[in-house]
């Protein structure tokens, strides 16, 4: 149920926002920037934006392919990595 409930809040919010207008009001390059999430969805998300995109969480992840740029075991990981 939980799911579900995230799943709606963010479909809802990314209609109503568009990524590249609010990139650009922000000067944003969003080809520098990264999505970080744990579902295909959210890789979807990144990739129709332009992100580069990191797979975070569970080491199942490891037998899915989802296009993600890298995957990570967790965001302390992706911090280490990129920053």
């Amino acid at each position: 149920m939980f799911e579900r409930i995230v799943n709606f809040i963010k479909g809802a919010i990314s209609k109503m926002f568009n990524t590249t207008d609010i990139a650009k009001d922000f000067n944003i390059d969003l080809s520098k920037s990264y999505m970080v999430g744990d579902s295909e969805n959210d890789i979807k998300a990144g990739t129709l934006a332009g992100c580069k995109t990191v797979l975070v969480g569970m080491t199942q992840h490891d037998m899915y392919d989802y296009g993600e740029t890298d995957k990570l075991d967790s965001l302390f990981e992706f911090a280490n990595k990129y920053f």
